[in-house]
């Protein structure tokens, strides 16, 4: 399968992300403790929403632009397809994103900022 840059509501990476967690279920139960009893009754009640953590580093030109795009979808709560770099699609919400500045010799002498970031969807 052909490797392609990632994308989110029609915006794509300039670079893709280094950490990838690959889409997680997490299965939910109900416990019940029943009075005067020495053991948990767990009730499976289903799966949460398919959950996605990736990471990475953007520098250069378009690195302010990547914080621009991710801080709107985080505030504005937007949902959209999330395109990985295999071209697998899901639909998906931002709910959250956590950039932080690292210095960038290159980056900083021509004025540019530089980010690490953390970002996590789930799915709609």
């Amino acid at each position: 399968m052909p490797k392609v840059s990632w994308s989110f509501n029609s915006y794509t990476w300039p670079v893709n992300p280094y950490s990838d967690s690959g889409w997680v279920t997490e299965v939910t139960y109900a416990e019940l403790q029943p009075l005067a009893g020495n053991r948990s009754l767990l009730h499976y009640v289903g799966t949460k929403a398919a959950r996605r953590t990736i990471s990475g580093f953007i520098v250069g030109p378009k690195a302010q632009e990547f914080y621009d795009h991710f801080q709107t979808a985080l505030q504005s709560r937007v949902t959209g397809i999330l395109v990985d770099h295999l071209g697998q699609s899901r639909t998906c919400r931002l709910v959250s994103f956590k950039p932080e500045v690292v210095y960038d010799r290159i980056s900083h002498l021509n004025g540019r900022p530089a980010y690490k970031y953390t970002a996590e969807f789930v799915e709609v």
